[in-house]
């Protein structure tokens, strides 16, 4: 959302405040993969001068089958069925 964006400077920050809180590094970014399908963190990795690749890498690793498995498991208990891409995509992001 448009909302969540904000300009400092040259650069553009993004605020989910939603989900605002302390979690685990790489978090935000695996809600982002299991909502849209796409593995952000090359484009991440990209727009950051910091360089904290294993850390984000296994946050994002953990974070990713835990929601997702969560997420798969609550969409059944509501005869939803899940994206057709995201068993693969969870399975192959898997710790």
């Amino acid at each position: 959302m448009l909302s969540n964006l904000f300009s400092a400077g040259d650069d553009t920050v993004a605020v989910d405040w939603a989900c605002f809180g302390w979690e685990p590094i790489g978090f935000d970014l695996a809600h982002l993969a299991l909502s849209s399908g796409v593995d952000p963190r090359p484009d991440c990795r990209r727009g950051s001068s910091e360089r904290r690749g294993p850390e984000v890498d296994e946050g994002f690793a953990a974070c990713l089958a835990l929601v997702g498995e969560s997420r798969y498991l609550w969409m059944r208990a509501n005869r939803l069925e899940p994206p057709s891409w995201f068993v693969d995509f969870v399975w192959e992001h898997r710790p």
